[in-house]
């Protein structure tokens, strides 16, 4: 039997907020072990930003550094520049390009890539991609609790949950931070293409693969415990709705890179 969802509409009203167990530091940190007794806090207590904005904060300055890091490794920018020569080749040999144009042009691309602004930009884009993520989760939770579950969920509330869940991705990405590769030696010149290597070893992507893979699920659960105390349903069946929709994401994701 479905339980009643503590997101019932009379807990919208201020008159039935209860003291709050935890602060919202407390929450930050109970999420990664009781994240259902957590959630059951959030909800009963008065709505609060901060569930959202901190989350949010630590996930812009983590994507930050580990772009600034990424983009500063020259291997990296020269795999991007040998990538757009074989787009340029493919025009010199249609005929709509000349060699020496060519030539200039990459070495032009090269310098651009190379400058501390374009770094800071790549920087910038990395960390509101990963600090904004929980908007995403947000509105996801927020269409399936409606559709799939009939409840009428705030978007606010959905967001304050899906940003304390996404913490687990946060730490995630601190991980992934901490694999990463450090840039040795200078990348070989344009002219030897044949030359340039991926920036991680195979054993390397393996360890990235892993953590992506267990910080995943592990999000996905806790996004699903969020799930089930905002609408009353079963973890289980909270966990295989949104479990479906974030497998198929990433297949497509894998599809779309190998067509590229």
């Amino acid at each position: 039997m479905q339980s009643p969802p503590l997101q019932d509409p009379t807990f919208s009203r201020p008159d039935t907020w209860t003291t709050p167990v935890w602060s919202v530091a407390g929450r930050m940190v109970n999420v990664f072990g009781v994240p259902g007794q957590v959630f059951e806090d959030v909800l009963r207590t008065r709505p609060n930003t901060g569930h959202w904005f901190w989350p949010a904060l630590l996930g812009f300055l983590i994507g930050f550094l580990g772009g600034w890091l990424l983009w500063g490794n020259p291997v990296v920018r020269h795999a991007l520049v040998v990538r757009q020569r074989t787009v340029w080749e493919q025009r010199i040999e249609a005929g709509r390009l000349t060699r020496e144009e060519a030539d200039r042009r990459l070495k032009e691309l090269e310098q651009v890539w190379a400058s501390p602004l374009v770094r800071a930009l790549a920087a910038g884009a990395s960390g509101l991609g990963s600090g904004l993520r929980f908007l995403f989760w947000g509105g996801l939770i927020w269409a399936v609790s409606r559709w799939a579950f009939a409840a009428r969920a705030p978007l606010g509330r959905c967001c304050e949950l899906a940003g304390l869940a996404s913490l687990i991705g946060v730490v995630g990405m601190a991980l992934e931070l901490l694999l990463m590769p450090t840039p040795d030696g200078s990348p070989p010149p344009l002219e030897e293409p044949a030359q340039v290597t991926q920036p991680t070893s195979r054993a390397m992507a393996w360890a990235l693969g892993l953590v992506q893979g267990i910080f995943g699920f592990w999000q996905v659960g806790v996004m699903g415990m969020a799930l089930a105390k905002l609408t009353g349903a079963p973890w289980v069946r909270a966990l295989w709705v949104l479990l479906a929709i974030w497998l198929g994401w990433m297949l497509l994701w894998i599809t779309v890179g190998a067509l590229r």
